[in-house]
């Protein structure tokens, strides 16, 4: 069980060498319990959970709930990652309620999928609740300067490798936000997107032992931009350079 809860806390970082990979999950964005009236959700899935992510609103509905209100959440973009991850970008139809707690809640889960996180205070599942305040955010995140690459990470742990290319991509914003990370092999030229979450104003471009957005391969090029979106929907786009770089050596 306790590998389970830090699989689910841990999708888009690097896991720990004495965790085992388990066999589904899911990460919610934000992370905040107090949001916004315009916010909006991501909602990320892990290994099989990554149907689930897929079928959104075809096969299970996704909505937020409190008491009698109920808000339907409409699929803005999907993105299936290289390794063992996919995501949904969902939006609700409608602004949400000054102080109302909403819940989150996909209908009709399989028995073994549950949409719930682990409060390390209680000790226990719990579902994904938001408290809206009375504050709407217009404003676009911005670069305070160039992302640039500042290191190369290799680890071999317990079931397999982690391997990450770090940059450092500070950014400015009022709401928390994600990091559109679109990246071309130079020598294919396949692409992959998807929203990654920034850790302490740094971006890491590969993935953990378990799961991870992108699966770099030997010996070939890549290329990245980045854009931003924050929880409100605001957006940046890419106005820079494609920045180049390679693949972790083992």
């Amino acid at each position: 069980m306790k590998e389970k809860i830090y699989l689910i806390l841990s999708l888009l970082f690097v896991i720990n060498s004495s965790a085992k990979c388990a066999d589904n999950g899911f990460s919610v964005f934000p992370s905040n319990k107090n949001i916004k009236q315009n916010s909006i959700f991501v909602i990320s899935g892990y290994y099989s959970s990554q149907d689930i992510i897929e079928l959104l609103n075809k096969e299970y509905l996704v909505y937020l709930k409190s008491g009698d209100e109920k808000v339907n959440l409409i699929v803005s973009e999907f993105h299936k990652g290289q390794y063992n991850v996919s995501q949904s970008i969902l939006k609700p139809e409608k602004n949400l309620k000054i102080g109302l707690e909403y819940t989150l809640v996909i209908d009709s889960l399989p028995g073994n999928e549950n949409l719930e996180k682990f409060n390390s205070e209680t000790y226990k599942y719990e579902p994904f609740k938001f408290i809206v305040t009375n504050d709407i955010d217009n404003e676009k995140p911005t670069f305070t300067s160039k992302p640039i690459i500042i290191k190369n990470e290799n680890h071999f742990l317990g079931c397999g490798t982690s391997s990450f290319v770090v940059f450092n991509c500070p950014i400015l914003d009022k709401s928390e936000y994600l990091v559109k990370a679109t990246i071309r092999n130079i020598k294919s030229n396949k692409t992959s997107t998807y929203y990654v979450n920034p850790y302490n104003g740094k971006i890491s471009i590969g993935h953990g032992m378990c799961s991870g957005a992108f699966y770099l391969e030997e010996e070939n090029s890549y290329e990245v931009v980045f854009e931003i979106m924050d929880a409100s929907a605001n957006y940046t786009i890419w106005n820079k350079e494609k920045i180049k770089f390679k693949k972790p050596k083992d």
